[in-house]
This record gives structure tokens, sequence and C-alpha cells, in this order.
């Protein structure tokens, strides 16, 4: 009885092993806070960097525009890491004050890489903007690239809702 159970756990001993192996080239997927809540940063995306490098587009509504704009930074050496910030804000077309709408909406979908086609959205309702921001971390895996992402905005006025999009890709070096 006792050589049969030593048997049956042999392989699960090996399976064991080269699980625990693996598990070093894993994927990590963290969510980043938006401006305001704590460990997030102080300023908004917007603020902190240039219009030119923030692959600002927009669609123009009535007396407003929805804008989308954002950056993807790539680094590490033997732990790839990608970080990615996308937002959308409402704006008041003559004076590009905030325009609060009744609902925004933000999403970016990455387009290579370990990842690709995962999507992470964002909405917000009776504000001027949506922020969503995440690190993407992979660890000892050969295959990791940094990737473009498709952006997309919505903001709802009433029964219309402007829509945009885009691709933002990471600078290079």
């Amino acid at each position: 009885m006792n050589r049969l159970l030593l048997f049956r756990r042999g392989p699960l001993v090996a399976m064991t092993i080269a699980a625990l192996g693996l598990g070093l080239g894993c994927v990590e997927r963290t969510r980043i806070e938006a401006e305001g809540a704590p460990g997030a940063p102080e300023t908004p995306l917007w603020e902190r960097y240039e219009s030119d490098a923030l692959n600002l587009a927009q669609k123009d509504f009535v007396l407003r525009y929805v804008e989308i704009g954002g950056r993807v930074e790539c680094s590490g050496d033997r732990f790839f890491e990608q970080t990615t910030e996308v937002f959308a804000r409402a704006r008041f077309k003559q004076t590009g004050y905030p325009a609060r709408v009744r609902h925004i909406y933000v999403d970016f979908k990455y387009m290579d890489g370990v990842l690709k086609g995962a999507q992470t959205t964002q909405h917000n309702y009776d504000t001027d903007q949506a922020v969503v921001a995440e690190t993407l971390r992979v660890g000892l895996n050969p295959g990791a690239v940094c990737s473009c992402v498709m952006v997309k905005g919505i903001m709802w006025i009433g029964r219309h809702n402007p829509v945009i999009g885009g691709l933002i890709c990471p600078e290079e070096p």
C-alpha cells in the first residue's frame, strides 16, 4: 500500500517543481490610481508633459470637444516593465476650460506582446475627465516587447456620444 502512494506522489512532486520553475516568467498587471488618490501622481498627466509628448487628438461636438492622449514608457532589462497612462477629457470649445458631462469613458488595448488584446477601462459620471493607468511587469520572459496601445474616448452629452480613438506608441530612445 505504501509503495502505491509513493508511486503516485512522484509525478505530483515533479509537476510542482516544474510549476515553480516556470512561475518566474510570470506577468504582473497593476492598476495605478488616478490623481487625487493615495499613492497617485500629484499632477495630472497633461500637466506633467508637453502636449507634443502626449499624442493628443480631439473631436468637436457642438460647444465642446473630447480630447484623448497618453504616454507609454518601457524600462527594464531582466524584468521588463511597461507603464501606460491614458486620459479622455471634455473641454469647452471656446475657452478650453473643463466641461462637465454626464458620462465620460476611456479605455486602451494592448496591440502586441504577452497581453495582446487585453483591455483596461475607466467610466466616470458627472465630471470632465477619465484617467486610466497601469503597469505591466514581465519577469524573465525573453518574448516581452514594448507595445503600442489603441486608445478610445467617449463623452455623453444628452443623447449624443462623440467617440475618438488613436494609437499611442512608446517613445524611441
